[in-house]
């Protein structure tokens, strides 16, 4: 499965995380109840449902980047946009940061649906495919599809980053458009294989057994059981003898973790990075980089070589494999291979059919909560996963216990997750006092992995049962009812503008 985001900036050495957050950058501007960006995900404006994300389109030359598709695909829906104007009667001339007083602020309603089928792995024969939908909404222009020359149609097959259209305006802001993903149970279930179900971070699940074998991306997560095997000093032997000792460090039998930690191991442009949580998802310690010279004993080199090494350990990682392997005597060699000790390193895990000793020990400095220390990370007990995982320790979450049908968050998980930790504020869980918790960095970085349930937001059919709420709770609150009305009615305009009757079923099935 391969993805890019919807703009693609120049990455001018920046790193993955770096380069992600200037190509999905939002607006600059602040909803004044939430102080969050406008169009945030999955929650926006009076505590609703927001299905995805406004993006502003970075710049390149002085003008606005392209926006462009984010894997192969096919268009399943497509509508052109309608030219601006400014006739405040109209519905995609809403202004409703002056609902009061109508005013011109065009709504570009340009929209591409892609339906996206991938193979993100397999288990034996059985390929693993999963079936999402990618939507831009408020494009300027429609592109031209390569092969055609002509717009983009129902039907034409897409290619990733091929170039789908212009982005447009959103309430008179320029360069925006509205980016979401989608699917349903039954591709949840396979991408994530997780499933549906919310887990309470407070109580976190202690895992019983390793993670997917049929798709594994990312860094890889190591649970480590109270009790792993840990060492002050680097063990002298890659292989766990019987009782638990290892190699001539007698004192490592004695030496444990008295409490459940995990463990990441992150590879990025040569580097490994080793990083500890708590069982509850919180940092400890400081991240360190694995250097060669870690599991080489007996080497003399300066302080600069040792340095420059952390920078390319995953470039040695075969030879600190090879290093292993050779050690080995010859009997036991017969069932090592340095591929498999390679699958070890590199996934925590031997994967592939290439033979490891069964008794192959996993040891890497990592930070504990009193410094750091050598553990096994493939000691019995421990267990191994992967970002394909959606591992609620690391934030993945899924949010499906709103009791309504609308576009009105009343998910109890939902609010207990962005509310005001302090136990004391008596209103804490008031929907007023939890929206204004929406732009806080830590709610917000907290949002960014939730799995959410909620209606398609381009359904015409729906648009007065999904946001019927806002008729008491915002328009008629402050106002009398005529007015109330007229500010209702207009709303209801724009909203029927900016949605669609002939939207493909599986597209609104699509409610993940």
């Amino acid at each position: 499965m391969i993805i890019s985001p919807p703009f693609l900036p120049d990455r001018a050495g920046a790193s993955e995380e770096a380069w992600l957050d200037a190509a999905m950058a939002q607006p600059a501007s602040r909803l004044a109840s939430t102080n969050a960006p406008e169009g945030s995900f999955p929650l926006s404006l009076k505590l609703g449902w927001h299905n995805g994300l406004h993006i502003q389109a970075p710049r390149s030359g002085g003008a606005y980047l392209p926006v462009r598709a984010i894997a192969d695909g096919k268009v399943v829906f497509v509508h052109a946009p309608t030219a601006p104007n400014s006739d405040v009667k109209h519905a995609l001339n809403y202004n409703p940061f002056h609902a009061d007083t109508p005013t011109a602020a065009w709504t570009s309603d340009g929209f591409v649906v892609i339906e996206h089928k991938t193979e993100i792995g397999a288990e034996g024969n059985a390929v693993t495919e999963v079936v999402y939908y990618s939507a831009c909404m408020h494009l300027a222009s429609i592109a031209h599809c390569p092969k055609t020359k002509a717009s983009w149609a129902v039907g034409d097959a897409v290619h990733r980053k091929d170039e789908l259209g212009a982005p447009g305006l959103i309430y008179g802001h320029e360069g925006q458009v509205h980016f979401e993903i989608c699917c349903d149970e039954v591709n949840l279930r396979r991408l994530t294989r997780r499933g549906p179900d919310w887990v309470d971070p407070l109580d976190p699940q202690v895992p019983v057994a390793d993670g997917r074998t049929d798709s594994v991306f990312g860094s890889a997560y190591i649970y480590l059981p109270a009790g792993t095997p840990t060492s002050a000093s680097q063990p002298t032997s890659q292989l766990r003898a019987a009782n638990g000792a290892v190699g001539a460090a007698a004192a490592t039998a004695a030496h444990a973790l008295p409490n459940p930690q995990w463990v990441q191991v992150a590879y990025e442009k040569g580097m490994a990075t080793l990083t500890s949580y708590d069982r509850f998802g919180a940092p400890v310690g400081a991240s360190r980089n694995d250097s060669r010279y870690d599991y080489i004993s007996g080497v003399n080199a300066s302080v600069a070589v040792k340095g420059a090494a952390s920078q390319s350990f995953e470039h040695d990682l075969y030879a600190v494999c090879n290093d292993r392997h050779g050690a080995l005597d010859v009997s036991t060699r017969a069932a090592s291979s340095p591929s498999g000790w390679y699958e070890l390193l590199r996934f925590g895990r031997n994967l592939g059919p290439d033979p490891l000793p069964a008794n192959a020990a996993h040891w890497r400095k990592i930070a504990t909560p009193t410094g750091e220390v050598w553990a096994d990370l493939n000691a019995q007990g421990t267990f191994k996963f992967s970002d394909a995982d959606f591992l609620p320790v690391i934030g993945w979450n899924c949010f499906d216990d709103d009791p309504n049908t609308d576009l009105r968050c009343d998910s109890l998980h939902m609010k207990t997750l962005i509310r005001d930790p302090d136990p004391k504020s008596e209103r804490r869980m008031d929907r007023v006092e939890l929206a204004k918790r929406l732009g806080e960095v830590d709610v917000r970085k907290k949002l960014r992995r939730a799995i959410c349930k909620f209606p398609c937001e381009w359904d015409r059919a729906t648009v007065e049962a999904r946001y019927g709420w806002l008729e008491t709770e915002d328009f008629k609150s402050t106002d009398d009812d005529a007015t109330g009305a007229r500010k209702w009615d207009r709303f209801v305009k724009h909203a029927h503008g900016l949605t669609f009757e002939d939207l493909p079923k599986a597209f609104k099935d699509a409610d993940w």
